[in-house]
């Protein structure tokens, strides 16, 4: 019993860390002014598939993206971002 208990919270913590360890966060430069342009910043990068969040600092005119390492989207989100209307 006490050997099933063990495997199991081992596969559990293998599987939770290999889960954490595929997420990735890119940050890159967006030109923007106001509090709507952080709106349709965010809005385009969070519409790409793959990307779990994304947050537009209006001082530092930082785009920070969270996305899946397994599946690039970088690029994507460049092109989501350009579409409407801003510099990259």
């Amino acid at each position: 019993m006490k050997t099933k208990v063990l495997s199991l919270v081992t596969i559990f913590l293998l599987g939770t860390s290999m889960v954490f360890a595929q997420a990735k966060t890119e940050k890159f430069e967006v030109k923007g002014n106001c509090g709507m342009c952080e709106d349709r910043i965010e809005k385009a990068a969070k519409s790409v598939d793959g990307v779990a969040g994304a947050e537009w600092d209006k001082e530092t005119k930082m785009l920070t993206v969270n996305f899946d390492c397994a599946n690039p989207v970088v690029k994507a989100v460049h092109k989501a971002v350009a579409a409407v209307g801003h510099d990259i």
